[in-house]
């Protein structure tokens, strides 16, 4: 069946299907700061204040209705962004869902309700991203049912991976508080489109911590964070912090932050109750990333912090060694006689 693809760059698409490629004439534009290396497909987005580009489509192309999908064949996308397909004098403006992170093939099914009508006038293609990094488009394809499912199938049978973070190092101080210590925002939705989980690599730490993994509500109005995984970990090098996505709120996530539980001490507040105090802990991260693949966790569950006891610590320099007390508390001098308590021990004054 025949097949039309849009060229955006040298191609270097692996689909197999026959194929006659017309390249896109048309002018490549972006606004922000986005910029696209025509001869790699590289789309660049150093900011994350919504970056967009654009490709307009040569008018032999824009009718797409002999055709039953837009196909987008992607590399390398490390930020989410969405697509909007435009066509003449504003007679079709149709925006995609967020594509997920680490997407490497995204079709728009030209037969949906908001499109049959109009899919014959595809004037231009838009694309905004949600974030900061880089993407490589290496082709945009009208195709049939059959093409398309013979290219899903095979991406479906590729490893999805995405890495967020590397070889960074959360420091915690020393204090009464665990401290959060997070690589950054995140902002990654509907991550169960590809992903089973969600794992932290750990090459070493000063004591034990706890990684928070926390859900994202972009609906609503300004959105919140919700805590909804936590894991206590014990020291140990290295380990593996595996989270399932489906554990995950909404499969979104804002941020992944690490705590101290490196516990020492226990510290008296003016209330005579007992506060934590913990030492200074510093965690080196390999790497942070999601991938579709099922992975086990292989860090040990950090032990409950120790009850305080009555009296949690005394002074040495305090201690008085030459006192001695009578058995109704009283200080009393070397001539006393009768039994006396001296450094918590009884003896007998004669």
């Amino acid at each position: 069946m025949k097949k039309i693809l849009l060229s955006i760059a040298v191609l270097l698409s692996a689909m197999t299907m026959n194929a006659e490629t017309l390249k896109i004439n048309g002018t490549f534009g972006s606004w922000g700061s986005a910029t696209y290396d025509e001869t790699t497909g590289v789309v660049t987005c150093p900011t994350s204040n919504w970056d967009g580009w654009q490709f307009d489509v040569p008018s032999e192309q824009s009718d797409g209705s002999n055709y039953d999908y837009l196909v987008f064949e992607l590399e390398d996308v490390t930020f989410e962004f969405h697509i909007v397909l435009k066509g003449w004098n504003n007679s079709l403006s149709y925006q995609t869902p967020n594509v997920t992170a680490g997407t490497t093939l995204y079709a728009i099914a030209l037969d949906s309700d908001e499109l049959k009508d109009k899919c014959n006038e595809i004037d231009q293609i838009q694309m905004q991203s949600h974030g900061t990094g880089t993407m490589t488009i290496k082709s945009i394809s009208y195709m049939t049912e059959d093409d398309y499912q013979t290219a899903k199938n095979a991406d479906d049978n590729k490893e999805k991976s995405i890495v967020k973070y590397e070889n960074y190092t959360a420091e915690l101080a020393e204090g009464t508080e665990m401290g959060w210590n997070s690589p950054g925002w995140m902002g990654d939705s509907n991550l169960d489109n590809l992903y089973k989980t969600v794992v932290v690599e750990v090459a070493s730490s000063d004591g034990p911590f706890q990684v928070c993994v926390q859900g994202w509500d972009s609906e609503k109005s300004e959105g919140q964070a919700i805590e909804c995984h936590v894991a206590k970990v014990e020291a140990g090098s290295p380990v593996i912090i595996a989270v399932p996505v489906a554990e995950i709120y909404k499969s979104t996530i804002g941020q992944i932050a690490f705590q101290n539980m490196n516990f020492d001490h226990y510290e008296y507040a003016e209330d005579k109750s007992t506060i934590k105090y913990f030492a200074k802990n510093s965690i080196s991260v390999t790497k942070i990333y999601f991938t579709s693949n099922e992975v086990a966790s292989t860090y040990t569950e950090a032990p409950s912090y120790p009850e305080p006891d009555a009296i949690e610590s005394v002074c040495a320099e305090n201690i008085n060694t030459s006192a001695a007390y009578n058995l109704n508390g009283q200080k009393v001098n070397s001539s006393f006689k009768g039994i006396v308590v001296k450094n918590g021990k009884k003896f007998l004054n004669k």
